[in-house]
């Protein structure tokens, strides 16, 4: 038994030490990628996104407030039903019915459900935008391959009731309730998709970006602080891209993530400055995507 035990502790040693070392070169990496090389690369991913659709989307901004009484009556956006025969949006779509929203219930997944997921992963890893970002973060030595991206956007966590009822794909892609709060919902195709359903009553906004791309490049895109209710519950701000691919966003976040993790990244998209925020959070001495979004003033 003595033994037993001191092999367990033995282990976690090894395990954490390992860990350590991961994290000191994964710091040292990212701060050598210059905020230029972000800028760069940012108008390249958005160059390369191939299922934009903001031309094919009717952005309703409506009124400007600061809670949820808002000052909107109508949907935040009608979307011609072509954008979602896309292959990215398309198999993100069948996801949303995956989770469950309250944190504090650990999420299971049926194997039809999982093949679902998978099916989608590889159609993000299978776009000129995700195989960019992919060979970004490589030539730079930060983390990367599929295996890692599972890990840091897929894998459950607990947001501090014990339960594995979370991950950063959830957060940032849908919604997630925590007591009488909605935390998330980055993402506008999730965003359309309740909005339409009548879950999801958009009452307005703090900030509102409409034209974000369009110098030098087919693509634009717009961003919105969006203020809504749902499932009963108000959430007075949260940012997100319109018009854009789950594959470029999964990747500027990825990348932004890897390189300037709870911080600030600064990246230019068809001759639009902005950041991307992303947070971390850390579980059992791991580290996973806790949120990313968009910053719109």
């Amino acid at each position: 038994m003595i033994k037993a035990i001191a092999f367990v502790i033995l282990a976690l040693a090894i395990a954490q030490l390992e860990a350590a070392a991961i994290d000191y070169e994964y710091a040292n990496n990212s701060i050598l990628v210059t905020d230029a090389q972000l800028r760069s690369l940012g108008a390249e991913l958005f160059n390369l996104d191939q299922n934009n659709v903001r031309n094919i989307i009717t952005v309703a901004a409506q009124g400007r407030g600061t809670g949820c009484p808002g000052l909107a009556s109508d949907r935040l956006m009608t979307v011609n039903t072509a954008a979602y025969s896309r292959p990215t949006i398309a198999r993100l779509l069948p996801l949303f019915n995956h989770y469950r929203a309250d944190v504090n219930i650990a999420e299971t997944f049926t194997a039809a459900q999982t093949r679902e997921q998978n099916e989608f992963i590889d159609a993000v890893f299978n776009t000129p935008v995700m195989r960019r970002a992919e060979t970004f973060l490589q030539q730079n030595g930060l983390p990367s391959g599929r295996a890692n991206f599972v890990r840091n956007w897929f894998d459950l966590y607990s947001r501090g009731t014990g339960a594995l009822g979370s991950n950063g794909f959830e957060h940032v892609f849908m919604a997630e309730t925590r007591d009488s709060s909605i935390m998330g919902a980055h993402q506008w195709i999730w965003f359309d998709d309740q909005n339409r359903r009548g879950i999801l009553n958009y009452r307005g906004h703090r900030s509102f970006q409409g034209t974000i791309g369009g110098v030098g490049t087919a693509n634009r895109a717009s961003g919105i602080s969006a203020i809504f209710n749902w499932r009963g519950f108000c959430k007075p701000i949260s940012s997100l891209f319109i018009g854009t691919s789950p594959e470029f966003e999964l990747a500027i976040f990825n990348v932004c993530y890897h390189a300037r993790r709870n911080g600030l990244c600064p990246v230019t998209l068809g001759g639009t400055n902005l950041n991307i925020q992303t947070f971390d959070i850390t579980r059992s001495g791991r580290q996973f995507v806790s949120t990313a979004y968009p910053v719109i003033n």
